[in-house]
């Protein structure tokens, strides 16, 4: 009997507790949950899930990169703003990451905002902020000015005297290589586009000398051709970036004079992986046309 009376007290003493202290899960698990909210676009609740972390925990960027995502997401030309914001804030509590890499992509995210508005002042400082976060080691081995290089001595033989390794600032090279056609600045470019080109290659290259330590580079459709054996190179060659920063390392030569750009396009054209980059690179290569620009030029 006593234990019974025991086992009722305590019923009673949890059935009169707060709701919030029997049943919200801790903040971490909420983002979890509002993740896969939003995976199955649940933008609402998935919103309404993120302010719940925010209440547990106002200092979590995860919570507040993922409220921002989520706000992105909305399709609402005044959500922007609002995402704008939770990415900020995200960034002010970037130590409290729990995983530190984290803070890049929240920018990669904020240089998406950015974009969308055409703001491309801030989107270009967004993706420097992303070189500077993510610097080349000081031993990468690269020629002073890697587009000239590999538009004087060709991307094959480049490769095979260079390497270097893909980082978090890659896709930020390509997207600034992007945008530098855009605005005109065609050595900007080619220099931004070259880099990425070196390290999306260097990544194929090692993920097939990992499945064969006796492959020797000698040129890229040789190397894309040993890397469709594995699939791991195989998904790697059908996810990269690595089409897109050839094919405006091409733009960008074109727009300085260079002559290596139609037979850089030519090649691009003729890889079934780079899809609307081969597409475009066919047009290029039959009649080149300077990229549009974003603005005018003054």
């Amino acid at each position: 009997m006593r234990r019974f009376i025991r086992a009722v007290l305590v019923f009673i003493v949890v059935a009169g507790a707060p709701l919030s202290a029997q049943q919200v899960a801790p903040a971490w698990l909420l983002v979890a949950r509002a993740d896969r909210l939003m995976e199955s676009s649940e933008i609402g609740l998935a919103i309404r899930t993120l302010r719940q972390a925010l209440e547990l925990e106002p200092n979590s960027p995860e919570a507040n990169f993922a409220l921002g995502r989520a706000y992105a997401a909305t399709g609402i030309p005044g959500d922007i703003a609002v995402a704008h914001e939770y990415f900020s804030r995200a960034l002010e509590h970037r130590d409290r990451f729990t995983v530190p890499d984290s803070a890049i992509l929240v920018r990669y995210a904020r240089s998406d905002l950015y974009r969308l508005t055409r703001d491309f002042a801030q989107y270009e400082q967004e993706l420097l902020r992303i070189l500077n976060e993510a610097p080349l080691p000081g031993d990468v081995l690269l020629p002073a000015n890697p587009g000239r290089q590999i538009a004087a001595q060709g991307l094959d033989r480049t490769m095979i005297l260079y390497r270097a390794n893909e980082d978090g600032a890659t896709d930020a090279r390509g997207r600034l290589a992007a945008l530098f056609v855009g605005l005109g600045r065609y050595e900007d470019a080619a220099a931004a586009a070259a880099i990425a080109v070196v390290q999306g290659v260097t990544t194929l290259v090692d993920g097939v000398l990992a499945r064969d330590p006796l492959f020797e580079y000698s040129t890229f459709e040789a190397l894309l051709d040993h890397a469709r054996r594995y699939a791991e190179t195989r998904r790697y060659i059908e996810q990269t970036t690595l089409f897109r920063d050839l094919y405006y390392l091409a733009a960008a030569w074109l727009g300085s004079g260079e002559r290596a750009a139609v037979a850089l396009w030519q090649r691009i054209a003729a890889i079934p992986e780079a899809g609307t980059f081969a597409t475009r690179a066919s047009v290029q290569a039959r009649e080149p046309q300077p990229e549009p620009l974003l603005v005018p030029l003054p």
